[in-house]
């Protein structure tokens, strides 16, 4: 992957992975190993997004609270 510069890794339904600890361990070295930016759509938190490296800025996190649009937003969506 570093030889082909690529930049983002995208992986949709992180959660579908859940039972398959080999997808965790390829996932956190791939991160620890290559200089590569991760985005993943996930109903839980993977093992290796730690409170540690939220604080240092290496993840971030949205919740579902946050993607809820609110009764003014979705009149401003549908009218």
């Amino acid at each position: 992957m570093a030889e082909s510069r690529v930049q983002w890794l995208v992986i949709d339904d992180y959660h579908e992975l859940r039972d398959a600890p080999e997808a965790e361990e390829v996932l956190s070295c791939l991160q620890t190993q290559i200089q590569i930016r991760l985005f993943v759509t996930a109903r839980f938190r993977p093992l290796w997004a730690t409170a540690r490296r939220t604080v240092y800025g290496e993840t971030l996190e949205i919740d579902r609270a946050t993607l809820a649009m609110d009764d003014s937003e979705s009149r401003l969506v549908l009218g």
